[in-house]
């Protein structure tokens, strides 16, 4: 998966953590702390795939920016 930390917002979150979810289970993390394209790549262990063998994967961030203008 790639991603993009921005600059000027990673100044103000502070480094971020992702974790990914495989089926909902948690099947890794990593820490970005610095502003520029990323990427995250890593095995989904089989006990975490479906019957079917299919994941369904889900991310999350420990933190989040918000605009000072919106709060969005």
């Amino acid at each position: 998966m790639d991603c993009v930390v921005k600059s000027g917002k990673s100044k103000e979150t502070g480094p971020i953590r992702l974790s990914v979810f495989s089926n909902g289970r948690k099947s890794g993390e990593k820490m970005y702390a610095s502003a520029e394209n990323q990427t995250y790549a890593a095995p989904v262990p089989e006990s975490a795939l479906r019957d079917d063998g299919i994941a369904l994967v889900e991310t999350r961030l420990d933190k989040y920016y918000k605009s000072p203008e919106d709060g969005q």
